[in-house]
């Protein structure tokens, strides 16, 4: 069975349930969101799609992840 990995306080966490999965990473993503929307006052939806998901799973803190997004945005 293939797991699902979460970013908290500098450790990764495993999930195995699904459905934890889902919830942990809509919560990174609201993670995400904020980070992008203090840097530029805007949402993940509004800039040009990143891997989000491969990212979260990898471990990727949001603030790299709102980095990096940001950064593709710009150069898109």
């Amino acid at each position: 069975m293939k797991s699902s990995a979460q970013w908290k306080d500098g450790k990764l966490i495993l999930h195995r349930n699904p459905d934890a999965a889902s919830r942990a990473f809509g919560r990174w993503m609201g993670e995400v969101d904020s980070a992008i929307m203090s840097e530029c006052d805007l949402l993940s939806d509004d800039l040009p799609d990143v891997p989000y998901w491969d990212m979260w799973y990898s471990g990727a803190t949001p603030v790299e992840v709102a980095r990096f997004a940001i950064k593709y945005a710009r150069d898109y």
